[in-house]
Parts: C-alpha cells; structure tokens; sequence
C-alpha cells in the first residue's frame, strides 16, 4: 500500500486491488486473471485443477479453511459480508460431515 501510495490521503478511496485503468475489479475481470492462471496450471498438471472453478468457489474455499481452522464465525461473516451469521453456519455444518 506504501508503495503504490494508497496511503495518501487522496488516494483513500481508491481500490486495493484495481484494474488496468485504475478502477476496481469486477466479477468479469478476476474471472479472466483467474482463467489465465487455471490454464497456466492445467498445462502444467491437467489435475491440478477441478473442472468447474470460478470466483465464487475460491471464496467457498477459503471459507472452508477459515472455518476448519477455527476461526470464530462472527469473523468470518463480517469478511463474507453475510448480515446473519446463520449464513455463515451454513460452512461450519459442511465441515462436520
């Protein structure tokens, strides 16, 4: 953040992580960096990587670790961004199977 000036006051409002015009990601655009390394992968290892992936099976994914690894579903809702934490229960009754 130090190094690309995030920091600055006027830059506050601007994006973490941004595209190529400096505007922030959307679905359409981390679904084609996340196809680029897929193929990537795939050429390497064609099982490496499950046949169905997209953006939202990498946040289910990274919920699943969160929840195995024990992280209090309170956190884990506010990063989700689920208003009920019933929603968030939802990963932690898959992990118990």
């Amino acid at each position: 953040m130090t190094e690309n000036g995030l920091l600055l006051p006027e830059n506050m409002q601007h994006p973490l992580f941004s595209n190529c015009w400096g505007e922030r990601l959307t679905r359409a655009g981390i679904l084609n960096i996340l196809s680029t390394y897929v193929r990537m992968a795939r050429a390497a290892d064609p099982t490496l990587i499950p046949e169905n992936i997209s953006c939202h099976s990498l946040r289910h994914s990274r919920t699943m670790h969160l929840v195995q690894a024990g992280v209090n579903l309170v956190y884990i809702r506010d990063i989700l961004g689920h208003e009920n934490v019933q929603t968030t229960e939802i990963y932690a009754g898959l992990t118990q199977n």
